[in-house]
């Protein structure tokens, strides 16, 4: 994954989320200032030589040289040497994509600039008014993501900005969005990878004020709209929040902190690419593995945290879009898949369920308290796994647990960009692994595509049937009033009305 092979094999694409959250472009970012560093990836193009760039002095880049395991002039990889060592020439070549990397590092200067230009208000409405709200519109990766990241982090968001999300094409969603915003003055952020996606154009075309995040750009162009950000093949939806997809977390909580969130994110990389096989994301697949050959093919997610209280939701999609499949990459079934995902929390069902808390040690804010509150909510979420472990015996069925029910418990110090950033990219790579095991692509979304296949040529049906109907009903003439007083038992007392329904 990390060196850009096509593990994706179904649809014969690499998988590069993980370099959207490369440590080299992210320490870069940090310690220049996005102007310079605007005018030197212009510059730079693909003849650049990166052997550690970020130093200025000779005698260092010659000798970072000589400690690079890759022979190549042009190979970046030395900025990590303890991650690559052993790595053959062919290898670096595939880990030093000079074209992704800079088209990486160009559009997180676009998302900086773009959202300094926004909270500074260099940058207003067709009213000429600040923006205070933003609506994101999209639907699967391109909404949940994003919409967790934006809740979890609510504490740090920027104090004039409300960010809300709109993925369901059902309108009552938008009306009651737009209820709760002046038009005047939100920002409308439209993600969409094809820029096709039904339920997407739909609610988009009733927005006014638009950026977009697309790899169409012909069809975004046509659409009339200039402000573009992009989005690759080598990301797929559930795991494009660390790209442009996620500009309405980097709007909402500000770039620095959205920055933060990739180096958390990075973080968890190191630690997966450095001990694959003994990494806490590995043990965590493995632990879930097991329990799957026992028959175990539920899992519940139960953060002990109010802002994480939606995280399932996103988890739903990354582990079940990706493991929810039974077909090897040799064409054969296989015998297991990936769980079911929910929230919520059982401990007398006849349901074999897999139990996952996650609590943080610190809360996010103190308030008024003196502590004593989350000292409480701590308590009860290890009582509730110790209680699914021991159950209780009881001559009482109704009052009886049984118990022996297995639980993971994820501790985090405290929610932050850092940490919220490294435990998704956790669950990120503890879903690979997981597929691996199973033998399956986690990373192609085939299934997803049918319905949506279906879903077009049913609308284009359901369009014409009803057009044909309209038409029909133009040509009746509607009766008068009295035509009711012939039908028989129309009007009938109140009495008999209420006992007929």
């Amino acid at each position: 994954m990390f060196l850009g092979k096509p593990i994706n094999f179904t649809e014969n694409r690499a998988v590069l989320h993980t370099l959207l959250r490369d440590h080299n472009i992210l320490e870069e970012l940090l310690s220049e200032k996005s102007e310079d560093l605007t005018k030197r990836i212009k510059t730079e193009g693909n003849n650049t030589k990166e052997c550690c760039e970020s130093k200025n002095k000779e005698d260092e880049d010659d000798e970072c040289k000589e400690e690079c395991k890759c022979k190549h002039e042009n190979c970046n990889c030395h900025t990590e040497q303890e991650n690559n060592k052993g790595l053959t020439d062919e290898e670096c070549n595939n880990c030093s994509n000079k074209e992704d990397r800079t088209k990486v590092k160009e559009e997180l200067v676009k998302i900086r600039e773009f959202c300094e230009k926004i909270h500074s208000g260099k940058i207003k409405s067709s009213t000429n008014k600040k923006f205070k709200y933003i609506v994101n519109i999209g639907i699967g990766g391109s909404d949940l993501g994003p919409k967790v990241v934006c809740e979890s982090l609510e504490s740090y968001k920027i104090k004039h900005l409300k960010c809300y999300f709109v993925s369901n094409i059902d309108p009552l969603e938008l009306y009651n969005t737009l209820s709760k915003v002046k038009v005047e003055e939100t920002l409308f952020v439209v993600v969409s990878k094809t820029f096709t996606t039904l339920e997407t154009m739909c609610n988009a075309r009733l927005a006014l004020k638009m950026a977009t995040v697309s790899s169409n750009l012909e069809e975004v162009t046509s659409f009339g709209i200039s402000k573009i950000f992009a989005m690759w093949d080598f990301v797929g939806g559930r795991y494009s929040l660390w790209s442009a997809a996620g500009i309405s977390i980097a709007l909402y909580i500000g770039f620095d902190n959205f920055l933060k969130l990739l180096y958390g994110a990075s973080v968890m990389d190191k630690h997966f690419k450095l001990n694959a096989l003994k990494s806490a994301c590995t043990m965590h697949s493995l632990i879930e593995v097991y329990y799957t050959l026992l028959n175990y093919n539920s899992k519940c997610i139960v953060p002990y945290d109010y802002y994480l209280r939606n995280l399932y939701l996103h988890l739903q999609q990354l582990d079940m879009e990706s493991n929810g499949k039974s077909v090897k990459e040799n064409k054969k079934f296989t015998d297991h898949s990936g769980m079911i995902i929910w929230g919520g929390l059982l401990h007398q069902g006849t349901h074999k369920i897999l139990t996952e808390f996650i609590y943080t040690l610190k809360p996010e804010l103190e308030f008024f308290t003196d502590g004593s509150h989350h000292t409480k909510l701590l308590s009860n979420c290890l009582a509730q796994a110790e209680a699914l472990r021991k159950g209780a015996e009881n001559e009482d069925p109704h009052k009886l647990f049984k118990g022996n029910k297995p639980s993971i418990t994820i501790r985090l110090s405290k929610l932050t960009p850092e940490t919220l950033g490294a435990l998704i990219a956790h669950y990120e790579h503890k879903v690979f692994v997981s597929g691996i095991f199973f033998g399956i692509n986690s990373f192609d979304q085939f299934g997803v595509q049918l319905g949506k296949t279906i879903a077009t040529k049913m609308n284009d049906v359901i369009d014409d049937k009803i057009s044909d109907e309209m038409n029909e009903l133009k040509e009746v003439k509607m009766p008068e009033m009295g035509f009711f007083d012939e039908i028989p038992g129309f009007f009938e007392d109140e009495q008999n009305c209420k006992n007929k329904i």
